[in-house]
């Protein structure tokens, strides 16, 4: 198969010219005349990368496969970001309807209730940054994940506190039942 003389064009370019960012314009070209062939683009990027590998010089072959292995880890890093296993679901009202009871939601802000019974433990889960109202007199160890840092708190009825993001695990090891609402912020 004799190469597109735009495609041995551009090799001669790459092995005089230091500066080889002019070339990609050539590349394309190429790439769309493959297309024109009734070839798709991938399948002319694909022979052009083979020419050049095998008839440029050593800098030229260096620098595609450089590219080359970038494509390749770009491609391996999507691929694997599209297979990955689902993420963990750590909504409270998923993972805790038990204890967790939606109040109120649309597009800015999601009001949850929690009730809590005494030595009970909610599992892993994650609230967004928001603001929460203390109904009850009870006291919580919280677990912050994935440090794994244990914090116990006294709440008291009629207090509020302002909280960011966090995913944890929540023991009441007081001698009441917790109540509080929660409103999340969406944005």
């Amino acid at each position: 198969m004799r190469l597109p003389t735009r495609t041995a064009l551009a090799i001669s370019r790459l092995q005089r010219d230091e500066n080889a960012v002019g070339i990609a314009g050539t590349f394309i070209g190429e790439a769309q005349q493959f297309e024109n062939l009734g070839l798709d683009q991938s399948r002319g990027w694909i022979l052009i990368h083979f020419s050049l590998l095998l008839l440029g010089g050593n800098r030229v072959r260096n620098l595609l496969l450089s590219a080359m292995g970038c494509m390749a880890l770009t491609a391996a890093l999507f691929w694997s970001a599209s297979n990955a296993a689902p993420q963990e679901e750590l909504d409270p009202l998923k993972v805790a309807p038990d204890t967790h009871k939606l109040l109120f939601e649309n597009k800015f802000v999601r009001v949850i209730e929690a009730k809590v019974p005494i030595g009970s433990t909610e599992p892993k889960h994650k609230h967004p940054r928001g603001i929460t109202v203390y109904l009850a007199d009870y006291t919580v160890e919280m677990k912050s994940l994935p440090a794994g840092k244990v914090n116990r708190a006294d709440r008291k009825f009629g207090t509020v506190s302002w909280s960011d993001a966090v995913v944890h695990e929540v023991k009441n090891v007081g001698t009441t039942p917790s109540h509080a609402i929660r409103m999340e912020l969406k944005y």
